[in-house]
């Protein structure tokens, strides 16, 4: 990857698989594991920044987010069901939408205070310089794989594609209304967390998924932005 994140993402272990970030479908709860991709892409920021950003750990408990990887898995899926219920209210059925979940991530800056902002949705002309942007800050980059717009009932859905040992890529599972986190990217591919596995997605082909059968509104990163004050 040309431009990734500077430090091994989360890993969460229960204690025969370690996954690539964390994996709603091991909640017990049924919304979690349907609808819970936000959550999970906003709960793996916050650890990750407040594990690798020296300037953010005073701010962030250790009780709350521990620091040694991998996490164990229910203690994982208890913090999934805290900021669900405290930041990330989810619709049964639906989820989050990109602005109610820039509003919890927000929310969390806040009362830790934290010395980011978060918007939902660039322009399409800077979305690849935002996600260089962010990883170059060594911040995760969630990301929206969305619905098919206007016609909410069709199935049209993005692949994305698994690396092998010799760097060639296959194809993998297919989605659409669906978060996941950029860790790194390239020319050609984004590199991405997804159900606890490590995925890729390609670019040219997310922007022919969007223009037919999505949205820019509803495809798009959560962009964070460092303040130009704060606590430092």
């Amino acid at each position: 990857m040309l431009f990734q994140l500077k430090s091994p993402y989360l890993s969460v272990s229960n204690g025969k698989i370690v996954s690539y970030g964390g994996n709603q479908m091991c909640s017990a709860n049924k919304t979690e594991r349907s609808v819970g991709c936000g959550v999970v892409a906003a709960l793996d920021l916050f650890l990750y920044l407040c594990r690798y950003h020296s300037n953010l750990k005073q701010r962030c408990t250790e009780s709350l987010f521990p620091t040694a990887w991998p996490l164990d898995q229910q203690q994982y899926l208890s913090l999934l069901h805290y900021f669900r219920k405290k930041y990330f209210p989810l619709i049964p059925g639906h989820g989050i939408n990109g602005l109610s979940l820039a509003i919890g991530v927000n929310a969390f800056f806040l009362k830790y205070r934290l010395p980011f902002f978060a918007v939902w949705g660039v322009p399409y002309a800077k979305l690849w310089s935002s996600i260089r942007e962010m990883l170059e800050q060594d911040i995760p980059v969630i990301f929206s794989v969305g619905p098919n717009f206007p016609l909410f009932w069709k199935h049209h859905q993005l692949r994305f594609y698994v690396q092998r040992s010799d760097g060639a890529y296959i194809p993998g599972p297919h989605t659409h209304s669906h978060y996941v986190t950029i860790t790194g990217m390239d020319e050609q591919w984004l590199q991405i967390a997804s159900w606890g596995r490590k995925y890729y997605i390609n670019r040219m082909e997310y922007l022919t998924y969007v223009k037919e059968h999505s949205a820019r509104l509803v495809s798009n990163i959560l962009y964070i932005r460092k303040k130009s004050h704060g606590v430092s």
